[in-house]
């Protein structure tokens, strides 16, 4: 889909210094970037309730893994929604709340 946008002088040369400075083929791929980034970044500001995943790599032949790995799904059971033991590794699928980080430069 197509629209037209009107921007100022400054704003337009910036915009094209941005697409030069990310080797962008186009202003509307710049724009499309732009307006996708924000929308993530606003997305992570609210505190949402999301999934993620820690892969384990391990000796196996260490007796001692699979029972810390029991023992902190036990410690952990509010947040831990699957935790799957394979051969070398393990695989914990977590519930974890969002939350916002402060960005220190």
């Amino acid at each position: 889909m197509r629209f037209g946008v009107g921007l100022d002088e400054v704003i337009l040369k910036t915009l094209e210094y941005y697409v030069v400075e990310n080797n962008l083929p186009n202003r509307s791929q710049a724009i499309r970037y732009l307006v996708e980034k924000h929308l993530v970044d606003k997305k992570w500001q609210c505190n949402n309730i999301v999934t993620g995943v820690v892969a384990l790599l391990y000796d196996h032949h260490k007796s001692d893994v699979t029972t810390n790995s029991n023992d902190i799904q036990h410690e952990y059971f509010d947040f831990i929604l699957s935790l799957q033991h394979f051969i070398y590794r393990t695989i914990i699928v977590l519930k974890l709340l969002q939350l916002k980080v402060a960005q220190t430069d």
